[in-house]
């Protein structure tokens, strides 16, 4: 009776264990941005690389010139995916400065003056770079130029005290991410970026 009851403790410290330990595990999983979408055509398309641009963010968080900043490092993330050649911001300017973009007929002449198959077109939906807790967050979605619709769209907001967030980096670099808005900004550029890689 009592090596029975011996096992039946180890067995119920060992459930204990493990559902201590899973728990654990949940809490503190890298953050996987869920909030995107793909449309079939694009998925179906099998175009090994697609000349883009990405246009200036508009910033609605209202933090000086924050959007194209954003902007710049979502370029660059678009770019390390290898599937997207991606328009020099200069040549882009240039246009812009000549256009005045309204609505998606309007991407649609301007991308295509750009010899581009689609233009990325984001918001700055929040931006605190508190030390505290710094807060960034994006809406993106791909035009394409033939079309007029959307390829692709995604929205996503990192706060740099969420554990998820700071599970994306090494250990080492947690810090980081609660304490420099530009880090927190190029990670998550980089996670929107990477659900282009569908």
């Amino acid at each position: 009776m009592l090596k029975q009851l011996f096992k039946i403790s180890i067995i119920l410290a060992g459930l204990i264990f493990i559902s201590g330990c899973t728990r654990s595990l949940i809490e503190t999983r890298p953050h996987t941005s869920t909030n995107f979408g793909i449309a079939e055509s694009f998925a179906m398309k099998g175009i090994t690389k697609m000349r883009v641009a990405v246009l200036p963010f508009r910033n609605y968080a209202r933090s000086g010139n924050i959007g194209t900043h954003i902007s710049d490092e979502f370029s660059i993330q678009v770019l390390k995916t290898g599937r997207f050649d991606v328009v020099e911001r200069n040549q882009i300017e240039k246009i812009v400065n000549e256009q005045k973009l309204k609505d998606d007929k309007d991407y649609q002449s301007f991308g295509k003056i750009l010899g581009v198959e689609g233009l990325f077109v984001g918001s700055v939906i929040k931006y605190d770079p508190s030390l505290r807790n710094p807060v960034c967050g994006l809406a993106v979605r791909l035009v394409d130029v033939e079309t007029g619709n959307n390829l692709w769209a995604c929205e996503e907001i990192f706060y740099g005290q969420d554990a998820e967030i700071q599970a994306l980096v090494p250990s080492q670099d947690a810090w980081k991410v609660t304490t420099d808005i530009d880090y927190l900004t190029r990670l998550l550029c980089e996670s929107i970026a990477q659900t282009l890689n569908y």
